[in-house]
């Protein structure tokens, strides 16, 4: 198999077989970016970091006042949820990794989902669903604007007595208001 070309290539080997092969086409992913502050993204499959982006996980505190910003070093596992931020305005494109695989980050707060799903369905017992975006120029997890949450997106399921906000500031823990 030719990542690169989509092709693939059988060598008959003097025997009479037959094959079925289903393949996933995975396309690479467009991020337009238009300011400087943070973008969500969860992808199924581990993603190469373009230049210009750099990516973040998220660790909620006990106390659910601050998320705390850590760097992604390398790939982007996948299933793992990211915040990203580009140096400038543009398109940044993930692309499937080629890479030996790398391991799942740990104390990650951030969720994703990969088809759009219905808030409510993402809601458990006594929490909140928050997501990302901005309002009055701020981007923040925030009570969702809309029912549902976009494919590729993150959310934060917080307890549903905590404050409807968490503000995002870079370099430093946020907090609650």
């Amino acid at each position: 198999l030719d990542n690169v070309t989509g092709s693939f290539t059988f060598t008959n080997g003097g025997r009479q077989l037959c094959f079925i092969v289903a393949l996933d086409v995975i396309e690479p992913y467009a991020l337009t970016t238009t300011d400087t502050d943070f973008y969500g993204l969860y992808m199924p499959y581990q993603t190469s970091v373009p230049e210009g982006v750099t990516a973040y996980t998220g660790a909620l505190s006990n106390d659910q006042k601050t998320l705390t910003l850590s760097k992604v070093e390398g790939d982007i596992p996948a299933n793992t949820a990211v915040l990203v931020k580009s140096n400038a305005v543009g398109e940044y494109t993930f692309n499937v990794s080629n890479e030996e695989k790398v391991d799942a980050i740990a104390n990650n707060s951030l969720k994703g989902v990969t088809v759009e799903k219905a808030v409510a369905d993402l809601a458990e017992d006594g929490k909140t669903v928050l997501t990302l975006g901005m309002a009055d120029g701020i981007v923040a997890f925030r009570q969702p604007a809309a029912w549902t949450i976009k494919a590729n997106k993150v959310y934060l399921l917080v307890d549903a007595a905590s404050s409807a906000k968490i503000r995002i500031v870079e370099g430093e823990a946020t907090g609650i208001e």
